[in-house]
Order: structure tokens, then C-alpha cells, then sequence
């Protein structure tokens, strides 16, 4: 009787989650809007044997992709195209509406207050990471610009109730933001310019590597700047991190802090070491990597993944769901 009453007990005890299906619709909005357009690092085929061996079989894919830039200086110059590898651990529609589900069912019972988390978190993930999870290799984003790109940069400003774009030429840009800035047109947000820059990533998170600059570092006279960072089957994950700014992990840019306060591990750094460096040393950013991979391989094969979770809460601040 007692070994009954204990197996009730721990069946009772699993997540809502595991209890019921996610919402046909959820697994529609999933399918629309991240698996079908937001996923663009595509060329994906099974990983060589041998190679991350501590994920379930066939999680993990080698994806080689291209991408375009596109100039716009006067005189134009030609757009290139050039080729990039990840590996991605990516989940399926059904996964991914688990995990939003679950983590929903923390801040909002159901209804429209269900829905509106449901919409808000696939709107994060889709803009953080398109649903993908780079387990190492280059990822390619438009974040920045860089005055020696022969291209306008497109500068977002907000001033509190209204946001605006403006676009500056590369040799004028910072002149043109003060310009901006003194026109009332609010505070710089960030900058696109239509060129690609790379950042490089390791167990889902963006690192700093020797050799492997984030962000620019060519023009349109390179017509392949980022061939000596694909992170091919030789070299995959031997090329150590040295740094990492922030730490924010995908799919959906969990902070340590919050997936700390989620959890209650004492092991999570709560503050950033520096403006440049969270973490104070490689072997303390190497503990986070480890924490964050070894959370999102154990989700693969649940309906919880606490890195949604942590963030979920973080964005309803925090109510009484989401205690650890």
C-alpha cells in the first residue's frame, strides 16, 4: 500500500503540463510563425558520428547556409553571398507549443490571458533566435553598423512614446545621431545597415572566440570575410571561448539572473562582473554554458523547459506561479 500511495504521489507531483495536450492553435501559431518563417539557417543534415555524443541521437544537425548582404552606398556596391555553419539542436512545433504552454500556465489559468502569453512568448522567441538553438558556430544577424561599411546604417530612436528610424551615411553616422537627438527624435536603440555580422556561439549562448570577431569586421571588398571561423567537423568545439557580454541564452535570451531566480541555483551569477564581461573568469562563463546546454538538452524530452519558464515569469514579474 505505501509503495502505491508513493507512485500516486509521484504522478500527481509531475508538471500541468504532462497532464494535457498543448492547444491545437498554439502548435499552429508555433508552425506559422517560428518553425515556417523563422527559422533561416536551413542545409541541415545529421552530424557525423562522434560528434556531440552527450545529446539524444539525431538532435543535433549541421546546418551550412547561406547568406546575402545587401549595400546601399553611393556608388552601390555589388551584394555578396557567402556560406556558414551551426550546429542547431532544434525542437518541433510540438515541443516548442509544450514549453510555451507550460510556461504560461505560471503567470495566466487559461483564456485570453492564456493567449495573450502564448502570443507574447512567441513574439520574443522568433525575435531573440527564430526557434533556434545554436549548439556552436557562426549565427548571422543584422545588429549594428560600422562607419568603415560602405553602407547607410538605419538608426531606431525612441523618446519615450514614439519611435523613429532615421538613416545616416556611414562616414556621418554619429554626426547624424547627434543631429537627430537634438531634433527631439529620442535615444538611440540600435542600428541596421544591411549587412550581415557574425556572432559566434557555444552551448546557445554568444561568446567571444580568438580569431572570430562579433559583429563587423569586413566590407564589400571581402567577398567571404567569415571563412575562418566555420566551425567545420575538425574543429567543432575545440576552439575555447574567451568572453561573453552578457550571457543571454537562447532560445528566447534568458539572463542568468533570471534563470537564478527561477531555479534558486547558487551557482548562477546574478550581476555582470563588468560592462564588457559578465562572467569574471573562462572557467566561471564555461560553468554557465554547461548549466544552460545541460537545461535545454534535458527540455528536448519534456514539456518543461525552465529557460521559457525563467523568462516568462521575468516578463509578468515574477507572481506567485513562479516560486522555485
Amino acid at each position: 500500500m505505501r509503495l502505491l500511495t508513493f507512485v500516486l504521489y509521484v504522478l500527481c507531483a509531475c508538471s500541468p503540463a504532462f497532464a494535457s495536450e498543448p492547444p491545437a492553435s498554439l502548435i499552429q501559431l508555433v508552425k506559422t510563425r517560428l518553425i515556417d518563417s523563422g527559422r533561416y539557417m536551413n542545409g541541415c543534415e545529421p552530424v557525423k558520428a562522434g560528434l556531440f555524443n552527450d545529446w539524444p541521437k539525431g538532435s543535433v544537425q549541421k546546418c551550412t547556409y547561406e547568406m546575402t548582404d545587401k549595400f546601399s552606398s553611393d556608388p552601390p556596391v555589388p551584394s555578396r553571398t557567402f556560406k556558414l555553419i551551426a550546429y542547431l539542436a532544434n525542437a518541433d512545433a510540438y515541443r516548442l507549443a509544450s514549453w510555451i504552454d507550460t510556461a504560461c500556465s505560471r503567470v495566466a489559468v487559461a483564456g485570453s490571458a492564456r493567449e495573450a502569453c502564448f502570443s507574447v512568448t512567441v513574439t520574443a522567441i522568433r525575435s531573440q533566435s527564430g526557434a533556434q538553438f545554436p549548439v556552436a558556430g557562426q549565427v548571422m544577424e543584422d545588429l549594428s553598423c560600422s562607419a568603415s561599411t560602405p553602407s547607410n546604417c538605419n538608426i531606431t530612436l525612441s523618446n519615450g512614446s514614439k519611435v523613429s528610424v532615421i538613416s545616416c551615411p556611414p562616414g556621418d553616422r554619429d554626426a547624424c545621431v547627434v543631429r537627430a537627438k537634438k531634433a527631439g527624435k529620442g535615444k538611440p536603440l540600435g542600428g541596421t545597415n544591411g549587412v550581415k555580422e557574425q556572432y559566434m556561439f557555444r552551448s546557445g549562448v554568444t561568446v567571444r572566440i580568438k580569431g572570430c570577431p562579433n559583429g563587423e569586421n569586413s566590407d564589400a571588398k571581402n567577398s567571404d570575410p567569415y571563412a575562418t571561423c566555420r566551425d567545420d567537423d575538425a574543429l567543432n568545439r575545440t576552439d575555447e571561448h574567451t568572453s561573453m557580454k552578457s550571457g543571454k541564452a537562447r532560445i528566447i535570451s534568458t539572463t542568468p539572473a533570471m534563470l537564478q531566480r527561477y531555479t534558486n541555483r547558487q551557482d548562477i551569477r546574478t550581476s555582470a562582473f563588468s560592462d564588457t564581461d559578465y562572467f569574471g573568469s573562462v572557467e566561471e562563463g564555461r560553468a554557465w554554458l554547461r548549466i544552460v546546454e545541460e537545461t535545454y538538452r534535458a527540455a528536448l524530452s519534456s514539456a518543461d523547459n525552465p529557460l521559457i519558464d525563467a523568462w516568462v515569469c521575468n516578463a509578468y514579474k515574477w507572481p506567485r506561479g513562479c516560486d522555485p
